[in-house]
């Protein structure tokens, strides 16, 4: 009983009193309101290096940073003779997470790069969002002239956002694993959650277009793939509670050099044989 009640405080009243605080904050300053909890959202909770984690990252061949304005980008480094693939995690995690891929794909001669996030595993930094992975993702692939990116989840989606905003790069192919597709739609989660105001919500549009290039609309993978000419693919499975598969077919169905794989049973995650099977034959039959 007591576990129960602690999960639903953690996940129902804490959540409900922090929007409560934010939306009076909103009735005397809605802008700064807006700025302070668009600051707030994009700080991931976890997802920094634990100890059970770091003998996998310790066993590649070498381990760099690459320097991102003030900050260092942690990579990870398998090397070998073939192509340079770089590995893009998602929200709340780090490069450990590829480690089934890594050992499902250890017999093929490509050359891993693994790199932690913005505020993610051991990358620096306090603040995480499409923008700035995108832009690390950016200084990633020019520093070692990466030519194939595999994203899973927020990860997928500062990819696609790297592509279409660095259009002369390196990077040949893309496979997307999970991705998101709408930024309005991730926020809308954290909203519902914390139950926020009209008014918040206002603020958060106004500090949200004094921070950003673009307004909110414009952040979404079907966007990001108009622009982006290289060929590539989409792997969504039909049961993903985290991004719903209409996400994953609104990217493919947008992005015109690209194919779909639905799987099922596999989840937000894709940590599965058949998965990796996938990306080993589409990595042997359309890398050029």
């Amino acid at each position: 009983m007591k576990n129960t009640f602690t999960k639903w405080f953690k996940k129902t009243f804490i959540p409900k009193a922090i929007g409560f605080y934010f939306n009076v904050f909103a009735l005397i300053a809605k802008k700064k309101a807006g700025a302070s909890l668009l600051s707030l959202i994009s700080k991931p909770r976890k997802g920094r290096i634990q100890d059970f984690q770091r003998k996998m990252l310790n066993n590649c061949t070498f381990k760099e940073t690459v320097p991102y304005k003030e900050l260092h980008i942690q990579t990870y480094h398998w090397v070998k003779p073939g192509r340079k693939i770089l590995l893009c995690h998602g929200w709340e995690s780090n490069s450990w997470r590829w480690r089934k891929l890594l050992k499902n794909l250890e017999d093929t001669n490509y050359y891993f790069i693994a790199m932690d996030g913005p505020a993610h595993g051991a990358t620096t930094g306090n603040e995480a969002t499409g923008l700035i992975y995108g832009e690390m993702i950016a200084a990633v692939v020019e520093k070692y002239q990466v030519e194939v990116i595999i994203g899973h989840s927020f990860g997928g989606y500062g990819a696609l956002y790297y592509l279409a905003h660095f259009p002369k790069n390196s990077v040949k192919f893309m496979i997307v694993l999970a991705s998101p597709d709408r930024w309005l739609d991730i926020a809308e989660q954290f909203y519902n959650a914390l139950g926020v105001s009209s008014r918040l919500k206002d603020g958060i549009d106004l500090a949200f277009n004094e921070k950003y290039p673009q307004n909110q609309a414009f952040y979404s993978g079907t966007n990001f793939v108009k622009d982006i000419a290289i060929p590539g693919i989409v792997i969504h499975d039909v049961k993903d509670s985290t991004n719903k598969i209409e996400e994953g077919r609104r990217i493919a169905e947008s992005w015109k050099s690209s194919t779909l794989f639905e799987t099922e049973g596999f989840e937000h995650a894709l940590q599965s044989p058949e998965v990796f099977s996938i990306i080993r034959k589409t990595l042997e039959k359309s890398i050029l």
